[in-house]
């Protein structure tokens, strides 16, 4: 595994550059049918999940990539972090993410992380530039539990967001000769649409930098992961493995290139400054 002097440098690059300034924040609450209603949700807590690059080739600039990812959540979390009691989730109830995410190699560099003068790292930049991404409410009582090492259960639920990603950045850091490694990648996701029976935010408040008020509706949503191969406790044997699932299963051919993910998203009611939108 790769160092962590190496990690944090990783992780400045990808978070210095994956800035979005003028973002307003949506905090409001979740209603889970008549299960649950949670008010001051402003963020969502996944638990690890499965990231697979799914056609990965030794990258080179200018090639491009297919991300697969699924995952449960693990908490909703408020304003100030800290995770919402929540007693149906995950018992009465799950709420899933499945991913496409479509990536451009935009760097390719090697690195002497062990300092004896020999280049043994790659270091991958990427940047997410397109793909869907949708998050689902499963009722126990109709659907099947998300099992992660089948990848089943991830995609039969019903959709509560559809989301079309459309700006990041990641870097991967990976040794030679091995599958080992470690990353991050912070990206943007706009929402096409979403169940504004399960999100309301008229009972909750929307803020901007922690003042004032704004327009109510759910626009973007920001993603922040870290990736980290081996997979392990997280092994999958397919990705959105579900009979009438969003996407068609994909078996995993080659374990070694199986990543754990960890990802907390946020939600925006405007668009970033740098997509070049105002964002009123």
């Amino acid at each position: 595994m790769l160092r962590g002097v190496f990690c944090l440098v990783v992780l400045s690059l990808v978070f210095a550059s994956g800035a979005w300034a003028g973002e307003r924040d949506w905090i409001g609450s979740v209603h889970v049918g008549s299960a649950e209603i949670l008010d001051d949700v402003a963020f969502l807590d996944w638990q690890l999940g499965s990231g697979l690059p799914y056609n990965f080739q030794p990258p080179a600039v200018g090639e491009q990539s297919l991300y697969l990812f699924q995952a449960q959540l693990r908490a909703f979390l408020d304003s100030e972090r800290s995770a919402l009691p929540a007693a149906g989730l995950n018992d009465a109830y799950e709420i899933t993410l499945v991913a496409q995410v479509e990536e451009l190699f935009t760097e390719v560099a090697f690195a002497d992380v062990s300092g004896d003068g020999v280049d043994d790292s790659m270091l991958v930049t990427m940047r997410p530039i397109g793909g869907k991404m949708y998050i689902l409410l499963d009722d126990f009582s109709n659907g099947v539990p998300a099992h992660t090492a089948s990848g089943q259960g991830f995609g039969d639920g019903q959709i509560i967001a559809e989301l079309e990603i459309v700006e990041g950045v990641g870097t991967f850091a990976q040794r030679a000769e091995s599958t080992d490694g470690e990353g991050v990648t912070s990206m943007i996701a706009k929402v096409l649409w979403y169940d504004d029976s399960f999100f309301t935010a008229g009972i909750g408040k929307v803020k901007r930098k922690g003042k004032g008020k704004g327009k109510d509706e759910i626009r973007y949503v920001r993603f922040d992961s870290v990736h980290v191969a081996p997979a392990a406790p997280v092994e999958t044997t397919a990705f959105f493995n579900d009979a009438n699932g969003i996407f068609p299963a994909i078996p995993v051919h080659y374990p070694p290139l199986l990543q754990r993910v960890k990802v907390f998203s946020q939600f925006w009611t405007t668009a970033p400054v740098r997509l070049g939108e105002d964002g009123d």
